[in-house]
């Protein structure tokens, strides 16, 4: 099989120190190669699509996680695999400003995670308002038959009151926290009972600060909403992606 070159993160200066990481899907370790001040973190792999199973998943994020703890870099997404090392350098001096801006703008910061969700106790209670049990309870009066229509405006009629809750603490929870960051990003809610799924990146000095101002939102709706608050991540959400080869 082709022999490729697999990149994890592209690392702002030299890298002049080893690291005992085994590469995604066992195939070498990870070594770097320079090109005029920026580092490629990259292992051998065969030339060809990776499998994206949970295996060579974790071991992507956990090197480039290790990675993190000593150098500012940008990371790249799962997959990408080129043809050699000469390819990786054609690829870096072509995007060399956009990897050097990227690099500039993530340096002495972290990405933090903050996911908020309503507690099962909580959530009918917030989102089942008088009208919407009234429309319900009417519903349950009529054979299903009738019934169709009705029940898909009572499913609008949920969602309005769901998006409407999530602005609501969006506005009390998202938008002070975000004052505290350099960046702030709302992403996608993916569970039904998620009430805000939120990135930060924050200046690395301002760390404990920021804390501190999640720990008084935490304390503030803890009755309510269940919170996990993560990181320091890769910075993802606040580095322009980098192209997949």
């Amino acid at each position: 099989m082709k022999h490729g070159e697999y990149v994890y993160c592209f690392i702002e200066g030299r890298v002049d120190r080893t690291f005992d990481l085994k590469g995604v899907g066992g195939y070498g370790d990870v070594h770097f190669m320079n090109y005029e001040g920026i580092t490629a973190a990259i292992s051998d792999v065969p030339y060809s699509i990776l499998e994206p199973n949970r295996e060579n998943a974790l071991a992507h994020e956990k090197i480039i996680q290790q990675l993190l703890k000593y150098y500012n870099l940008v990371p790249c997404s799962f997959g990408n695999v080129f043809k050699s090392k000469e390819d990786i350098h054609t690829f870096i001096s072509k995007t060399y400003e956009y990897l050097k801006e990227n690099l500039e703008n993530v340096r002495d910061k972290m990405e933090v995670g903050l996911r908020v969700f309503w507690k099962k106790s909580v959530f009918s209670e917030e989102i089942e308002t008088k009208e919407i049990k009234e429309f319900r309870d009417m519903l349950l009066q009529k054979p299903n038959a009738e019934n169709y229509y009705s029940k898909i405006d009572l499913g609008k009629m949920v969602e309005a009151q769901v998006s409407r809750r999530r602005q609501h603490y969006s506005d009390a929870i998202f938008e002070p926290l975000a004052k505290y960051a350099v960046e702030a990003k709302l992403n996608d809610t993916v569970n039904p009972l998620m009430v805000l799924n939120a990135s930060f990146l924050i200046q690395n000095s301002k760390e404990q600060e920021f804390d501190s101002q999640v720990g008084t939102r935490m304390k503030k709706f803890e009755d309510r909403l269940d919170f996990s608050y993560s990181g320091p991540w890769p910075p993802y959400n606040f580095t322009s992606s980098v192209p997949n080869t």
